[in-house]
């Protein structure tokens, strides 16, 4: 047996635990911080070619001018591909209800 007084073999315990504690998350510290630097040093860079359908842009600018005259048009809303998805929902809301 264990020379170690029982109250004590807790204290041991709880300190072993406290390091292994400790130990994981430098260890997880150490990986996300390392995995951090490789991705960064990865840049890509792509050319997006953004052709617009005439009648995709004429469907925005009557959504855009209807919320300008009512003034509830956001500034952060004003983007193009933004206002495009508002019109989509729009259209499937109106298509597909019954």
């Amino acid at each position: 047996m264990s020379d170690i007084p029982p109250g004590n073999q807790e204290i041991d315990a709880s300190e072993e635990e406290k390091y292994r504690r400790g130990s994981f998350k430098k260890t997880v510290s150490t990986r996300f911080r390392n995995s951090r630097k490789r991705r960064s040093s990865k840049v890509l860079s792509v050319e997006i070619n953004d052709e617009r359908d005439p009648e995709e842009q004429q469907s925005v600018e009557a959504l855009r001018q209807a919320l300008i005259a009512e003034d509830l048009l956001p500034e952060s809303h004003e983007d193009y591909h933004t206002m495009l998805r508002r019109v989509s929902i729009l259209f499937h809301h109106w298509c597909c209800s019954s």
